[in-house]
């Protein structure tokens, strides 16, 4: 018999599964599967802890996504769309291997302040590259670099 902390469980990786690229709070989460926020705080940060999402933030302002870089047991396409996203990012060779660093934590969806504390560089650095990869590509914000990445061919 499942237990309802299995279901929770269940539900919960279901949502990130199918909204792969989807970033949420504890509320945010809770609204969209139909569930009270303090019945999933203790199940999001088991899943954290088993590195099944990633989390940014602190306290009530955590963010949790998928996380792409490991192997999920039950489903390995979702690694698999992160590996294509790195091989399109890879193919743009007019950027650096810098700029193609910062472009695949972009599409990570972290922040310019997330990038350089990961890249260990400045958040002015993080920006210069942003702008070089801009101009390099002829786009002007960030939807359309993200267009033009799951467009690529």
């Amino acid at each position: 018999m499942t237990s309802k902390r299995q279901l929770l469980e269940r539900e919960c990786k279901q949502y990130f599964r199918e909204n792969y690229f989807s970033y949420e709070s504890y509320q945010s989460l809770a609204v969209k599967i139909g569930r009270a926020e303090d019945e999933l705080c203790d199940i999001i940060d088991c899943l954290v802890t088993d590195s099944f999402l990633k989390a940014r933030g602190e306290g009530s302002e955590r963010i949790f996504s998928l996380n792409m870089e490991v192997e999920h047991e039950d489903d390995l396409s979702h690694n698999k769309m992160y590996q294509d996203i790195k091989e399109k990012v890879n193919m743009l060779h007019e950027l650096t291997n810098r700029e193609k660093e910062v472009l695949i934590f972009m599409m990570d969806g972290l922040s310019n302040i997330d990038i350089a504390e990961e890249m260990k560089i400045s958040k002015h650095t993080v920006k210069n590259h942003i702008s070089n990869i801009f101009y390099k590509l002829d786009i002007k914000d960030r939807l359309q670099l993200f267009k033009r990445i799951y467009e690529k061919n």
